[in-house]
């Protein structure tokens, strides 16, 4: 839901809704930070892509770079940062909005930082087909093995079993059906990017089964 509705479902202030969703985000990151601290989510398979979204209007993108481990579906690391203008909005937006950084890389390479910490000596990546990510994963995990594959199923497929990247695809699709502001068609918007973060942060927590505690 968005933060509204839970304040009025809670019979609370979005005010203390705001508050409690940054604190708890602040818990989920340091839970996770210990998590990969101490060990617990070494892995020798793990699958990487991203997703797009956007922040106030379509007009400005957003990529949400994301890791996996394979065989137990649990995320290793998330970053979102801005994305350039790009389709047929592109144009409107420039004129609108100025110039626009595109910091996708950088997403990227948080992800890929956060995915060394968590290989084994054996680490394999497997990734979609994106040419970026030939240059970049060798740089940023040297040893590992990078394994991309080519999208060849039908849509239509509701799923395909021979998918390589199957558990990303399904956290992906959990991502857009459980957060509001993720979904395909809505009306509930990101309208700061670090809020995003936060909102992506508790969703490790959710996903991975911890345990926050104040």
């Amino acid at each position: 839901m968005s933060q509204r509705r839970i304040a009025i479902v809670a019979g609370t202030t979005r005010k203390t809704v705001g508050r409690k969703f940054l604190f708890t985000a602040m818990l989920a990151r340091q839970e996770h930070e210990s998590r990969i601290a101490g060990g617990k989510l070494k892995t020798g398979l793990a699958q990487f892509d991203e997703m797009e979204t956007f922040e106030h209007t379509r007009m400005k993108p957003v990529t949400v770079a994301i890791a996996v481990r394979a065989k137990t579906g649990e995320i290793l690391g998330i970053r979102c940062a801005e994305l350039g203008y790009k389709g047929p909005l592109a144009a409107m937006a420039r004129q609108k909005y100025g110039y626009r950084e595109d910091k996708s890389a950088s997403a990227v390479q948080g992800v890929l930082e956060t995915l060394q910490r968590c290989a084994r000596s054996n680490l394999k990546v497997v990734t979609d087909a994106n040419p970026r990510y030939r240059l970049c994963i060798p740089r940023a995990l040297p040893g590992a093995t990078h394994a991309f594959v080519k999208r060849c199923f039908e849509k239509t497929d509701r799923k395909n079993k021979d998918d390589a990247l199957f558990t990303l695809n399904y956290t992906a699709a959990k991502i857009r059906n459980d957060l509001s502001r993720m979904a395909r068609k809505t009306w509930i918007t990101t309208k700061k990017l670090d809020r995003l973060q936060a909102h992506m942060d508790l969703y490790i927590a959710w996903n991975n089964g911890y345990r926050l505690a104040a």
